[in-house]
């Protein structure tokens, strides 16, 4: 049976060695370790707007009526939309952020 804890030389020795190839392996370790922080802001934001939305039927069962209803239903609409811009704005920053870094670190 094959020693599994040797190292194996690389596939392609000649292109291990060359700034495209360290730029390849810089670039995707910097996305790999930037995966987690993207997936943990997804979580977090689903997690919370399905808090908000457990919420809803409590919130239109409370009204009396037919405009009240209404009115509540418009205001949850609105705290969902935005919502869904602030998360976008956040993780829009994020990458901004990670690509500004990422810039710096290849050059």
């Amino acid at each position: 049976m094959a020693d599994k804890t040797a190292t194996s030389p690389p596939l392609l020795p000649i292109f291990a060695e060359t700034p495209a190839a360290q730029l390849a392996t810089q670039s995707f370790s910097f996305w790999a370790t930037n995966t987690a922080l993207f997936q943990s802001e997804a979580l977090r934001f689903a997690a919370d707007r399905f808090a908000k939305d457990l919420q809803i039927p409590g919130r239109l069962a409370a009204c009396r009526t037919p405009a009240e209803f209404f009115a509540v239903e418009f205001a949850i609409a609105c705290e969902a939309v935005d919502d869904y811009l602030a998360a976008g704005r956040h993780i829009l920053e994020l990458t901004t952020t990670d690509f500004e870094t990422a810039a710096e670190v290849i050059s």
